[in-house]
């Protein structure tokens, strides 16, 4: 079976927190979308939307947080697994920090930080505008070529990523905190999970 689109896990979780009729009006306009330009001017207008139609930014936030990207079950399986067996948040982290694919986790008492890596480390780089430092650093095809700002509501989005790592490496909810932003125009997408 497929897994739900981006698209559609928005949606769902437009509908099961706002209900149907805000869900329709932000998804509007949402089908056929192809190019990445379309996508990216589609998703500015759902999030402008959705922050004028819910009114609560936890709700806002939440909603975002759950359509994220599904992160592997397997790693996060094998990285509970770890957690379990070394019974030490730091040692997991010195673990953790031997793969690039989790950008080095750094703890400071009850809250762990993550900077994202670029999606392209090699364009970024080299990246002189900051539209060009954008589109190679977001790892979100429905936004990476967004021209302007996006409402802070989205990458609320891309806490949900670490959300979902963490409630499942510690079997307990986490709060995740977006304290930087590519597309807010600073120079990294910075994360506080508060465990």
């Amino acid at each position: 079976m497929r897994k739900p689109s981006w698209k559609q896990r928005l949606a769902k979780n437009i509908k099961d927190l706002a209900g149907e009729t805000k869900m329709r009006e932000v998804m509007k306009s949402c089908e056929g979308l192809t190019s990445q330009k379309g996508k990216a001017r589609w998703t500015k207008k759902a999030m402008e939307k959705l922050d004028q139609l819910v009114s609560s930014k936890t709700k806002r936030c939440e909603i975002m947080a759950k359509s994220s990207c599904v992160f592997s079950q397997r790693r996060i399986v094998v990285l509970r697994a770890k957690y379990k067996k070394l019974k030490d948040i730091d040692r997991l982290l010195e673990h953790m920090h031997k793969d690039p694919y989790y950008a080095k986790p750094q703890r400071k008492g009850k809250t762990i930080y993550i900077t994202k890596v670029p999606y392209d480390p090699k364009k970024f780089q080299r990246a002189k505008t900051k539209r060009e430092k954008r589109l190679s650093y977001c790892h979100c095809s429905y936004v990476r070529a967004t021209r302007g700002k996006i409402s802070p509501t989205f990458c609320y989005c891309g806490s949900g990523w670490y959300k979902k790592i963490w409630e499942g490496i510690l079997e307990k909810p986490v709060m995740v905190v977006v304290l930087k932003s590519i597309l807010q125009g600073d120079d990294c997408c910075r994360f506080a999970i508060r465990i």
